[in-house]
């Protein structure tokens, strides 16, 4: 979970970056974790985000699930911006002003499909609706907190990753249990879209088709500038849970066409243009009900 600052939008704003460089903020988001992340430095927003985690808690897992990125929220964050503001109703602008990043999903899914359990589970309309509605209640819960202004980046084609080459069969080029799965969660949390934002007074939330998004990139790769849609930049650590980097290795010269930098992460021209598409892209499709542009104007 990131939360960005209030912001007014310029004109002519830039075509390409991170989400806080399309926002016009001053820096990246702070980690949460850095000790530096105190005072003023949390009003142009804060990264949550740890990896590996999901919107389930699994025992054992060293990685920060969603639920307690939200806790962190609720009683670290919102302590400390009571002590910025020192006024209620001045937080309360800045929270309603605020937008709140959420891109969970794609573990939870992983698990349930590379798990002990027969692949169908990942898959189930049991299994997809319980996490949607483990889902909804954590944004209920951020909302009940203040937040307005939502951004839910729907699940990645996580089986046409890398990491996932080595278990495929010769005619296949995805795992698409993994991507079935995901294509059923993504259409659960857009059509829960309007739900919320007809259920929850005040709030907008946009669903950014990241599955779309990416997929149409591995399928026509050359229409958008790459050309390696299938290995990683980097060669993959056989050890390394997520198809990590093996230490020391040299990564591919010509990064911007590749679609993957390790076995599981994209490169950043892949992330520039998901930004970008989910910043100003006015294709339903792609972002829906309207782009972060424009949720970002709204008052």
């Amino acid at each position: 979970m990131d939360m960005t600052s209030p912001l007014v939008l310029p004109e002519g704003s830039p075509t390409g970056g991170t989400p806080s460089q399309h926002l016009r903020f001053p820096r990246f988001l702070p980690a949460f974790k850095d000790p530096k992340t105190t005072g003023g430095m949390i009003l142009f927003g804060v990264n949550y985000a740890s990896g590996g985690s999901g919107i389930l808690d699994y025992q054992g897992s060293l990685f920060i699930s969603l639920n307690q990125q939200i806790k962190y929220f609720q009683n670290k964050t919102i302590c400390a911006l009571r002590t910025q503001f020192n006024n209620t109703q001045k937080l309360s602008i800045y929270l309603a002003k605020s937008i709140f990043v959420f891109n969970s999903g794609g573990n939870d899914i992983e698990q349930e499909c590379s798990g002990p359990a027969p692949k169908e589970k990942c898959a189930s309309d049991e299994f997809l609706e319980s996490l949607l509605a483990n889902f909804t209640h954590q944004l209920k819960i951020v909302y009940n907190l203040g937040a307005r202004k939502f951004v839910l980046f729907g699940v990645q084609a996580n089986g046409c990753n890398p990491q996932h080459k080595a278990t495929l069969q010769p005619t296949e080029k995805c795992k698409e249990d993994i991507n079935n799965a995901s294509k059923t969660f993504n259409s659960l949390l857009r059509s829960s879209i309007d739900k919320m934002n007809k259920s929850l007074p005040g709030s907008n939330f946009v669903f950014v088709n990241t599955y779309g998004i990416v997929r149409n990139v591995f399928d026509n790769p050359q229409s958008y500038g790459f050309k390696v849609v299938n290995q990683s930049c980097c060669t993959m650590s056989p050890g390394m849970r997520g198809g990590a980097c093996e230490q020391y290795s040299t990564p591919c010269m010509d990064r911007k066409t590749y679609m993957y930098y390790d076995g599981a992460h994209f490169t950043e021209a892949l992330y520039k243009l998901l930004v970008k598409k989910a910043y100003n892209s006015t294709l339903p499709t792609e972002v829906y009900p309207f782009n972060v542009a424009h949720l970002a104007g709204l008052t």
